[in-house]
């Protein structure tokens, strides 16, 4: 086998165990094949034989699974990090959307349009008790904390999505059964609807990332 064969058989075996998308797994094989095809070239200008040389780079990279589950726990923080981030944003927004669709007078003031988008959706401010810091503490996966923060941002992401998912469908069913019909209660359901779907995704993809982080080296 040439020393480009090994390195990209090498970069396939470390990318097929990650659970990525294809932007994040090109950019680590470009990543691992430039490292590797690196330390072949130094080799070949000492002397060395390419082939040798790339198999010497790839046994001191370390086995694929290692190196697989190494990235997996990158990628790890970072999905929590831009999930909790996510959140925080778009938490804002979407709340406005329902407060602006809740049953009120039209001349009512904002204090009393929130009151009234919480009287509808009771459980919802519960929920925000657990959510906004879950959320924050995924967002300081990928900060300055993020090593002493690195085994409870697995669990906080879980708890922001879950609720998250639970407070949409909390504030659709109880919307769409006490919020007047019309386009703010339109913008609101679309809105929620929206973020349903991409916390679903989110927790489907932080499942395999996290089972990848943990995965046993056999």
């Amino acid at each position: 086998m040439s020393a480009d064969e090994a390195i990209a058989a090498y970069v396939d075996a470390v990318t097929g165990a990650l659970p990525a998308g294809r932007r994040t797994r090109a950019a680590i094989r470009a990543e691992l094949a430039d490292g590797l095809a690196c330390a072949v070239e130094a080799a070949a200008d000492r002397g060395e034989d390419p082939s040798a040389a790339a198999a010497a780079a790839i046994a001191e990279s370390g086995p694929p699974a290692v190196v697989a589950r190494a990235f997996a726990r990158e990628l790890l923080a970072e999905s929590a990090h831009r999930i909790g981030l996510g959140l925080l944003l778009a938490g804002p927004l979407i709340g406005l959307l329902w407060v602006a669709s809740a049953p009120s007078a039209p001349d009512s003031s904002w204090p009393s349009r929130i009151g009234a988008a919480l009287t509808s959706a009771p459980m919802y401010p519960y929920l925000l008790v657990l959510l906004i810091p879950a959320a924050l503490l995924a967002c300081a996966a990928a900060g300055p904390l993020a090593t002493r923060l690195e085994r409870f941002a697995a669990p906080a992401v879980r708890v922001a999505l879950w609720g998250c998912m639970l407070g949409d469908t909390h504030l659709l069913l109880t919307g769409l059964l006490t919020h007047a019909a019309g386009w703010p209660l339109l913008f609101a359901s679309s809105a929620s609807l929206a973020r349903l779907a991409t916390t679903a995704v989110a927790a489907y993809r932080f499942a395999r990332l996290r089972i990848a982080a943990a995965r046993p080296i056999v």
